[in-house]
């Protein structure tokens, strides 16, 4: 067995390594291994540094003990210094109970023993600490990875014949902490390990415990770089699906996140639609290599049941799915629309017309430049303000009121000559293309600013989607040119490089687009296939919708917008607009007729709110939960989550209604504009459910999961029950709804210091600061006191309140 030469009871004064170990052959001991440990580290004796703590400490403490005596202390304690190396395979405790076992002076004064001995294992541990450093991290042995393994070694330096190891793993892509590789059960002295059971095509990142003593905290490396596993077999997990809403009577959203382990790069979502009870399913594969977690199903039934399934694909195959149930509404009971006609808003070069839809209306102008060299360059429109934007070609962006009356400049001559214009109707705010970039000002000509820059060319037309939270806009290019898009919320305080927009599609002989906000979808005239195409708001998926028309007309789009399904569309010389006809199941195409001088178009729009729908929200808000107090409740909930990007609209209005569940009775409160809310005039003692949806001026969200609590008893005054409170300030009061905050203790009398720890017994509350030291404050209206506890190195207490007992941490002498 391994063994070393007894340890001598005083200290020696001598160089480092004093003490000779003698091995016999092929046979080990871990226990006495760590008894042959050094008791001297950098010429510092450990024994002797352990008998000045104990001067140290115990001259601190108050003498309360009629057992020992300061002398007496000191003396079990500096005995438990010399005892330190026989702790290391047990506990101190034990070791101290054992050395005196049958001595009857014993009782109660082992405490010291066992102060001195935490005391000497301490300081070498933390000597050890400081030699050794931060260790460097494990690494990957090469043409180590499997799919379910990897080897991993580290270095020994420096290098001590009594440290052990643990590995540590974590997932990188996962939130999660350390944890330790539970196949090894005792520490190894070894430097490589191959860990197995791991997933297949998963990131991890490891690190090592270097093991000094093994009841103490150990000494951890630096963490690995990412180490992945190899990819194999199909997904195991399914992906999970997280919101399942009706939007309306024919679609349906679903949202899912990715599965943990998808064993592979991801391929594609397969998404299965199946009419219950017997339908046959639908299938929609979705690309794995974008962002999109999300679809809806449109073109359904109304107030009909559906199963949504969800899976993943990687290079293998395909893996389980997620599925759930869901109904469609029914169609809504139709009201008289009382909202104004549509009406086409047209520019041309020198004129604002308005034109009914049909194509025998008249049309009206609403604006007429005198000036002959002054040109329209860009239209847009506010509806919901009723007026109409437009820029001219001295630099002029105005605006005018739909029924031509009321004109007014919104700003003069900009050097940069804004040509196309699109309208923000939620945050009012009106972008434009001028020179090589893209720009954005507020209703009234201010706050501008620069938010998409480095054009090589100017953009050819702009389109701003408030509802669902991008700016899209067209660059025509020989090698570049398509369609492109930025997040509203990348732009909403900087401005960014087009390089680092996203190009969603590369064709350069797009010239316009529209949206179809509502349905979640981009509407593309493709010139060169004479159609239009229908996308995702990423451009991944694309449909042709015109297939059916007698004679297709879109090969020099000029501008277009969608109403009630149909388009309108000018090509410069021509506004035309379609006729879908039943029986036949086609689209027809006919051409408004204008005067000559009216021509040429360079802009259509629709003046409807259609065009400029309030969101409404497709999903619930989430977190929902309340602090209930006697006749109160304060409730708070989070946003909806959004189908969009994260630059969507999100104002929305809230609706709290809170049910008392014995008598049913209800109360409901609206309009509410933040994320938290008091309810008040509750019953005490009585149980109460609360739920809240989200709501805007285009309609109500679903309503929330229930949270259901109770309020509690109504207590005489003076005895409600109140929170303590550590903040910078010092120690604050408040009711447990976590109003009517007051200071208690004041920072200048913790002398600067910062609470770390509270606990309480009847009157009296017990604190800790982050300069460890303790403190007693009576909270009694009579006596309000803040005193000092002659304690030293406190870190952690707690009341045993039936004893009554303190207890406190110190963990400079593991007590």
């Amino acid at each position: 067995m391994r063994s070393c030469i007894r340890i001598p009871d005083e200290p020696y004064h001598g160089a480092r390594r004093i003490y000779t170990m003698i091995r016999a052959p092929q046979v080990f001991s871990v226990c006495v291994i760590f008894v042959c440990l050094l008791t001297i580290i950098y010429g510092v004796n450990v024994v002797e540094e352990c008998f000045k703590g104990c001067r140290e400490r115990l001259a601190t403490e108050e003498n309360f003990d009629v057992v020992c005596s300061p002398e007496c202390k000191l003396e079990w304690c500096k005995d438990g210094c010399k005892k330190w190396t026989l702790a290391v395979s047990n506990s101190c405790q034990d070791t101290c109970n054992g050395s005196r076992a049958n001595n009857n002076d014993a009782n109660g004064k082992t405490l010291y023993c066992a102060m001195g001995c935490n005391l000497a294992i301490y300081l070498y541990v933390a000597k050890l600490k400081g030699e050794i450093g931060k260790p460097s991290p494990p690494y990957l042995v090469g043409n180590s990875r499997t799919n379910e393994s990897v080897i991993i070694e580290w270095s020994q330096e420096p290098l001590y014949d009594n440290v052990t190891y643990l590995v540590q793993w974590k997932y990188h892509s996962i939130p999660g902490s350390w944890e330790y590789y539970k196949p090894m059960k005792e520490p190894i002295s070894a430097s490589r390990v191959v860990i197995y059971g791991l997933h297949p095509y998963t990131k991890y990142k490891f690190r090592v415990a270097w093991v000094i003593l093994p009841q103490y905290s150990p000494l951890f490396s630096e963490e690995s770089v990412i180490i992945s596993t190899l990819p194999y077999g199909v997904p195991s997990p399914s992906p999970l699906i997280n919101t399942l809403t009706a939007v309306g009577p024919t679609r349906i959203a679903v949202s899912w996140d990715p599965p943990l382990f998808p064993n592979g790069p991801i391929v594609s979502y397969v998404l299965y639609l199946r009419e219950q009870p017997s339908g046959i399913p639908s299938v929609k594969d979705i690309s794995g290599s974008g962002n999109q977690l999300y679809y809806i199903f449109t073109n359904l039934r109304p107030n009909t049941s559906y199963q949504v399934s969800v899976a993943t694909i990687n290079n293998m195959g395909e893996g389980p799915a997620d599925s759930r149930n869901i109904s469609t509404l029914p169609i809504p009971k139709t009201a008289d629309n009382i909202e104004s006609t549509p009406y086409l808003i047209l520019g041309s070069q020198q004129k604002i017309l308005k034109q009914g839809l049909k194509i025998w209306n008249d049309y009206k102008v609403l604006y007429h430049s005198t000036n002959e060299s002054l040109f329209v360059r860009g239209v847009g429109l506010h509806v919901d303000q009723d007026f109409i934007i437009f820029s001219d070609s001295s630099g002029n962006i105005r605006k005018i009121s739909s029924d031509g009356r009321e004109l007014k400049t919104i700003t003069n001559r900009r050097s940069t000559l804004p040509s196309s214009l699109s309208v923000d109707w939620l945050n009012d705010l009106v972008y434009m293309v001028e020179e090589n970039k893209i720009s954005r000002c507020d209703l009234y000509g201010g706050l501008c600013k620069v938010v998409v820059f480095g054009f090589k060319t100017r953009a050819t037309c702009v389109h701003v989607d408030p509802y669902n939270g991008y700016l899209y806009w067209i660059w025509t290019s020989d090698s570049e040119g398509g369609l492109y898009r930025i997040g509203l919320d990348k732009i909403a305080t900087q401005s960014v490089n087009e390089k680092d927009c996203d190009q969603i599609l590369k064709n350069s002989t797009l010239t316009t687009l529209t949206l179809d906000h509502k349905n979640y979808r981009l509407l593309v005239p493709f010139p060169d296939q004479n159609t239009v195409i229908s996308m995702s708001l990423e451009g991944s998926e694309q449909q042709h919708i015109r297939n059916n028309l007698q004679q297709p007309k879109f090969q020099q789009v000029k501008s277009i917008a969608l109403y009630n399904k149909l388009f309108y569309w000018t090509t410069g010389s021509a506004v035309l607009c379609e006729e879908y006809h039943r029986e036949e199941k086609k689209y027809y195409h006919n051409k408004y007729t204008f005067d000559a001088d009216e021509t040429p178009f360079i802009s259509l729009t629709i003046l409807h709110s259609d065009i400029q729908p309030w969101p409404v929200p497709v999903n619930p808000v989430e977190g929902v939960q309340a602090i209930f107090h006697e006749k109160q409740a304060n409730i708070s909930w989070g946003k909806p989550r959004l189908l969009g990007g994260k630059g969507a609209w999100q104002n929305w209005l809230y609706e709290i209604i809170i049910k008392e569940l014995t008598s049913g009775r209800s109360i409901v409160i609206k309009n509410i504009t933040t994320l938290m809310f008091v309810v008040d005039g509750l019953l005490p003692a009585t149980v109460y459910s609360v739920k809240v949806r989200a709501y805007s001026r285009g309609g109500a969200g679903p309503w929330s999961t229930e949270f259901r609590g109770k309020t509690m008893k109504q207590e005489p005054e003076g005895f409600s029950p109140y929170i303590l409170w550590s903040a910078k300030e010092g120690l604050l009061k408040s009711n447990i709804m976590g109003d009517d905050v007051q200071p208690l203790i004041h920072k200048i009398h913790l002398k600067g210091s910062i609470v770390t720890g509270i606990s309480w017994y009847k009157e009296r509350v017990f604190l800790t600061t982050n300069n460890s030291q303790l403190f007693t404050y009576s909270i009694s209206p009579h006596q309000s006191s803040l005193q000092p506890i002659n304690v030293t190195n406190a870190v952690s207490l707690s009341v045993d309140w039936l004893a009554p007992k303190l207890y406190w941490s110190n963990p400079a002498q593991n007590l």
